[in-house]
Parts: C-alpha cells; sequence; structure tokens
C-alpha cells in the first residue's frame, strides 16, 4: 500500500533490502527440511491475483470513457487492500475451502498461467503500439515545462527504478545460493554467463513479469531441496 502512495521505484529497493538483510541467508534456508516449509494456497492466490489486479487493469484498459477508466484506475491501486480482505474472508471459510487449496497444491500450474497472462500483455504491447517501444519503456532526456510530460518521466523513473532493483534482488540472492551451494548453479545445464543472457533475452521477449517470476521459481526451486541440496 505505500509502494502505491510513493511509488514502486522508491519503495521497492527498501523492501530488497529489508528482505536480504533480515531474511534467512541460502545456507540456513537449505538446512531447513522441506516439510518444515508451509505450502501455500496456489489456487486462492491465483484467484486473487486476478480478481485484485487482472481483472481492474483490463477494464480500465477496455474502457471507452476516461471517467470509467480512472474508477478502475482507483480499484486497481486499492489492490493490496482488496487482496487482504478477500483473502481473510477465504481463510476462514469452511473446510470446502481446505480441501480446494489441498487440490491446487502445485505451484508451478498457477504461477504458469499468471507468467503466460504477463507475457500476453508484453506481447501485446511490442507487436500494437504505434509508438517506437523506447519511448514508451525509458524516459526522454528533453527538459519538460509542462505536467503531462513531467509525470509520464516520473512514472518512466520510478519503472526502471523497479525493474533494476528487482534485477539487483535476484543477483544477491543467487549469488547467496552460489557462495552456499555452487554446484547447484554451475552445474546447470547451462553456464552462468549464458543463464544471465537467458535472463535478458526473456525479458524482451515475454516481459518483466514472467521473466521474474521464472527467476523466483528457479530459486525457491532450488531452496526447496533442502538439506540434500
Amino acid at each position: 500500500m505505500v509502494a502505491q502512495l510513493l511509488g514502486v521505484g522508491t519503495i521497492a529497493p527498501l523492501f530488497y533490502f529489508l528482505h536480504y538483510t533480515f531474511s534467512l541467508p541460502a545456507e540456513k534456508m537449505l538446512r531447513l527440511p522441506v516439510s518444515s516449509i508451509t505450502p501455500v494456497r496456489p489456487g486462492t492466490i491465483l484467484t486473487l491475483v486476478f480478481l485484485t489486479t487482472h481483472l481492474p487493469t483490463t477494464l480500465m484498459y477496455i474502457s471507452p470513457q476516461a471517467q470509467t477508466r480512472h474508477y478502475w484506475t482507483w480499484v486497481w491501486q486499492m489492490y493490496p487492500v482488496w487482496f487482504y480482505v478477500i483473502h481473510l474472508i477465504l481463510s476462514n471459510l469452511s473446510s470446502q475451502h481446505e480441501r480446494l487449496a489441498l487440490r491446487t497444491a502445485r505451484l508451478s500450474i498457477p504461477l504458469s498461467l499468471v507468467a503466460a497472462s504477463s507475457a500476453i500483455v508484453w506481447l501485446h504491447l511490442l507487436s500494437s503500439c504505434p509508438f517506437p517501444i523506447h519511448s514508451v519503456l525509458f524516459p526522454g532526456l528533453a527538459t519538460q515545462q509542462t505536467l503531462g510530460p513531467s509525470l509520464r518521466r516520473l512514472f518512466h523513473v520510478d519503472e526502471l527504478c523497479a525493474i533494476l532493483a528487482t534485477f539487483i534482488w535476484f543477483a544477491l540472492e543467487f549469488l547467496d545460493i552460489w557462495q552456499t551451494k555452487k554446484e547447484l548453479i554451475s552445474n546447470a545445464q547451462l553456464p552462468i554467463p549464458f543463464q544471465v543472457i537467458v535472463a535478458i533475452v526473456a525479458f524482451c521477449l515475454l516481459g518483466p513479469g514472467a521473466t521474474f517470476l521464472g527467476l523466483w521459481a528457479w530459486r525457491e526451486n532450488i531452496l526447496s531441496r533442502g538439506p540434500n541440496a
């Protein structure tokens, strides 16, 4: 919620710094037995992601009137509140919800769906944007005198700070794992330089959302191997 008020590019670096500083290092996490990791409810989480972020964003995009688009923008900006409230309600439902959560216990399926939806939006942007893609993603260098272009540059800088902070966080996380268990990364099917190249190519072709989900899934897969890693 604070990121919605102050900007993701401002809060994301602070969040990643606090997470990296105060979370368990990879050495201790790899010693944990797999059974000690509390399973999430991917079916519930996936539903909430679509209801609180994807649906308002889609309605904001397809609404023909500016007033309606502003309304759905406001709904989307409050998604941390909606997410928490709906999750709190679902968490206190009957055992039927528990059985539903158990039936959707495989995390790969909902993660793949969310990554695919993010990639589809990115590919739609690349294929249908009437402007040069660099003008959409990167701030211009010319001096701006009016409010509109100045806000646009602010949003561009905020976006780039959030993306850069996420890449740095992933680099630190994988460096932590590499220093603890070098063979988990260095013995992968691709050498480390090629792994970096694959991440960059995936970012360009599939977008930041799908790429970051893939990196996070790879990290969790390594950590989930437990003391036998």
